[in-house]
């Protein structure tokens, strides 16, 4: 379920990690990817105090840009639960 942060950014946590989505129009422009909205991948420290680690941020700019990262993660997830034997799918990029 989608959040808002103190910032006003929209957010979901997915375990103990929080993916955030920063419009540009809410980055300073001296701010690395200043130009385009970005999704903010961090972590949380522990379960007590629930502080975030500082994370990463990738600008979504189009389409592919939003593609390339979810191929990357689900790419990543199935290959792990392959070698765990969770599961057998094939992840095609077709």
């Amino acid at each position: 379920m989608t959040q808002v942060d103190s910032a006003g950014n929209q957010y979901m946590d997915v375990g103990n990690v929080r993916v955030t989505l920063v419009f540009a129009k809410d980055r300073a422009a001296e701010k690395e990817w200043a130009g385009a909205p970005v999704i903010r991948i961090q972590a949380y420290r522990n379960e007590k105090d629930r502080a975030l680690c500082p994370g990463a941020e990738y600008p979504i700019a189009k389409d592919k840009d939003l593609e390339e990262l979810a191929w990357a993660i689900l790419s990543l997830g199935f290959e792990a639960l392959r070698q765990s034997g969770g599961t057998t799918t094939e992840v095609d990029r077709g």
